[in-house]
């Protein structure tokens, strides 16, 4: 076992934690969006199955901006509401 502290889990962990209590959507959105650009970048997703770019990009493609899409309305759906408290 490593004697060195993961700090980067703990604190994904934390902020998982703030999402449930507080029951915020924005820290899923910003998670996900961690989760899936590495994806992204190396042309592997996986949901169900495994999906890779160059075997079937328009599969690939859509499911990775699809969840990027809700990934921004996640982010946005906490955001918005504090953008009238300004106007």
């Amino acid at each position: 076992m490593s004697d060195t502290v993961k700090w980067r889990a703990l604190l994904v962990l934390v902020f998982m934690i703030y999402a449930v209590l507080f029951e915020q959507s924005c820290p899923w959105g910003v998670l996900v969006v961690f989760w899936v650009w590495p994806s992204i970048r190396e042309g592997h997703l996986i949901l169900w199955d495994d999906l890779f770019r160059e075997d079937d990009p328009a599969l690939f493609w859509f499911s990775s901006l699809f969840i990027l899409g809700l990934c921004g309305w996640l982010v946005l759906s906490d955001l918005l509401p504090l953008l009238e408290l300004f106007l």
